[in-house]
């Protein structure tokens, strides 16, 4: 058994790891502390953990890329609130 421990740093890590929960594995293991993701990965051999640690930041870069574009439509964008 291998393992890995990951730390990112995210302006918003408890929105950006619900974003990714459902793509997590029983191997994965997220949470946040202050403004840091901390994610432990456990696999059975260095190949298979290297492939789970990829797609998991491929996940990361997703949610984060889809956080800001909201965020940034939403700004721009009337909203029903924002218009009353």
């Amino acid at each position: 058994m291998v393992k890995a421990n990951l730390c990112i740093f995210s302006k918003q890590p408890s929105l950006v790891m619900h974003s990714i929960a459902p793509d997590n594995t029983p191997s994965i293991e997220t949470k946040t502390e202050g403004n840091s993701i901390i994610a432990t990965v456990q696999r059975d051999s260095l190949g298979s953990l290297r492939s789970t640690i990829d797609d998991l930041l491929v996940n990361l870069h997703v949610a984060v890329k889809i956080i800001e574009q909201t965020q940034n439509y939403l700004q721009t964008h009337p909203t029903p609130e924002k218009i009353q």
